[in-house]
């Protein structure tokens, strides 16, 4: 049975709060337009799409014409589909190859590129076998194109109402899903002209949604790096029981195993700028580790932390992560009052599926929704999000500023306020939360319009100065 105590939180120390609020507002984010690169006079400032051409462009997907301007509104043939799909998914091309369409002989140029797309199954082959490369893509032949790059269900998306086009249409599940995914955009009026043209931007849009938001296409390997910052460092695989000292920078993976000796302290920082903090004579054990893309917010790609197992055995750890990697209650649980709710379709899954971050402690894991977080040998503490402990002696949710410790009976104990040696360690450590919120402002997610915005990273800094606060209203 979880024991929870309330203790009473004790004003003081106006100044320093006063100050701290003031650095603590100087690296917040202020809302502001998607920024994307200048290389195309063409693209004006207000496309929605915008972020989608960059996104796409810096993939090596679609470039621009030799004019210097990239044409967003300039229709796709299919063809040239073919061509955009075989470059999405890295498709192999024998160019040696027959197209295997009677209007597409091998001395087209995309010939090859339409073979490869049409066997990869991206492609539907119209009636006596013939492909019509010259025709332009219709916006449901796009999307439906796009989507046969993603092996996932199409079922339970229902079709809005539309003023041009119903459920009898032969792409209107593509559609639906298109729709309520974010790939595709209607028109005023309610209008989505499927048989009109699918343009440049329309399909960079549909690409980059597609391949950020499918768990099968966004998912890639997650490497970090760890730097020393003091002392005696060793490395090793978790496998086996050797060890090397480390110094400088060097790339972690899973499998390894980091070892802080005689004063030693290490950092080691993800590509979104999610960081852990490893005190002297500590050790953790990095389990598994898996990152997913992202599109960031100069259209650039981002690699968010998305399943993280680690194993901290001993010692003392402070977690900064990313509000990338930040998650609500996942769709399925129960609330409070035991209402269980609905499945995530699986393109909302990077924005609400929790528990990213799991640590393995001697008494328990813990799983992390939140942001910040301090370790100290059996104590954890929460300063912003929340968590999970899962120890014999039953489950604990951890909110910001509470404390799990697991006492002499091995009752799991949660209070209010954080100890005061938690305390101290936030406040010898602020720093490297400032700092590591920096570089998470730097790399957060593009806010485009008409999509789900993050805006948890506002509410996260706003968040920590409150818990900041009480910390040294309470402890001071």
């Amino acid at each position: 049975m979880v024991k929870v105590t309330i203790r009473r939180i004790w004003g003081g120390a106006a100044l320093l709060v006063f100050f701290l609020g003031i650095m603590l507002m100087s690296i917040a984010p202020t809302a502001s337009q998607v920024q994307a690169s200048d290389r195309f006079s063409d693209i004006a400032a207000e496309d929605l799409n915008r972020v989608y051409i960059d996104y796409i462009i810096s993939e090596g997907i679609m470039a621009g014409f030799p004019d210097g301007d990239f044409h967003p509104g300039e229709p796709l043939t299919r063809a040239q589909g073919a061509v955009i799909m075989c470059n999405a998914f890295q498709r192999k091309i024998n160019f040696d190859a027959d197209s295997g369409f009677r209007d597409v002989p091998l001395s087209h140029w995309s010939a090859t590129y339409i073979k490869a797309a049409a066997e990869s199954g991206y492609l539907n082959r119209l009636p006596d076998n013939i492909y019509n490369p010259e025709e332009a893509l219709t916006r449901a032949e796009g999307v439906c194109m796009v989507l046969g790059l993603s092996r996932q269900s199409y079922t339970g998306v229902k079709l809005p109402p539309l003023g041009d086009m119903d459920e009898n249409h032969w792409a209107a599940p593509a559609i639906a899903l298109a729709l309520d995914a974010g790939l595709l955009q209607t028109e005023k009026g309610g209008l989505v002209r499927p048989d009109h043209p699918m343009t440049r931007s329309e399909l960079c849009r549909a690409l980059a949604v597609l391949l950020t938001s499918d768990p099968e296409l966004y998912e890639s390997k997650l490497a970090g790096t760890l730097t020393v910052e003091s002392g005696e460092v060793w490395m090793g695989r978790i496998d086996s029981p050797a060890r090397h000292t480390v110094k400088g920078s060097l790339p972690v993976k899973a499998g390894d195993i980091i070892e802080t000796r005689d004063g030693g302290e290490a950092v080691i920082e993800y590509p979104d700028g999610s960081r852990l903090l490893l005190k002297s004579d500590s050790c953790l054990k990095i389990k598994e580790a898996q990152g997913r893309n992202y599109i960031k917010k100069d259209g650039t790609a981002g690699l968010a932390v998305d399943k993280l197992e680690l194993e901290c055995p001993y010692g003392e750890l402070l977690g900064s992560l990313s509000t990338l990697t930040y998650a609500k209650k996942p769709a399925g649980e129960q609330d409070q009052a035991g209402n269980g709710t609905a499945e995530a379709p699986w393109y909302q899954t990077a924005s609400q599926t929790g528990d990213k971050i799991k640590i393995q402690l001697p008494g328990g894991l813990f799983s992390i929704r939140g942001t910040v977080f301090l370790m100290v040998e059996q104590t954890v503490a929460v300063l912003e999000g929340n968590g999970l402990i899962t120890t014999p002696a039953g489950s604990a949710g951890l909110e910001a500023l509470q404390q799990y410790q697991l006492d002499a009976l091995e009752t799991a104990v949660i209070t209010r306020i954080m100890s005061r040696q938690a305390s101290q360690q936030v406040l010898q450590n602020l720093q490297f939360i400032l700092l590591s919120t920096r570089l998470q402002q730097q790399n957060r997610a593009a806010e485009v319009p008409e999509t789900r915005p993050i805006e948890e990273f506002v509410l996260v800094n706003q968040s920590l100065a409150t818990c900041l606060r009480t910390v040294i209203s309470n402890n001071w």
